[in-house]
């Protein structure tokens, strides 16, 4: 397992999938939802998994935790 494997495969879902579009709205809105209140959300965290908490009950963020992450759970399952 490498990084060019994990990237081989993302490149394989997106050329499968044409889901490109939605990848990059899942890193953009994870990258830039930060709760400076309770310091729970942001990328660090990978919060936006949390469909009863966090990031992913933003209203800015719906259908990015049931598609987008969904499309990545067989990539997940793989190496993680």
């Amino acid at each position: 397992m490498s990084l060019d494997d994990i990237k081989a495969d993302i490149k394989a879902l997106v050329a499968e999938k044409s889901c490109g579009p939605i990848l990059i709205r899942l890193s953009w809105h994870d990258a830039g939802v930060y709760s400076t209140g309770k310091l729970t959300g942001g990328c660090p965290n990978a919060a936006m998994r949390f469909t009863d908490a966090g990031e992913g009950t933003f209203g800015a963020n719906a259908g990015l935790p049931t598609v987008a992450l969904d499309l990545l759970k067989p990539i997940t399952d793989k190496y993680v």
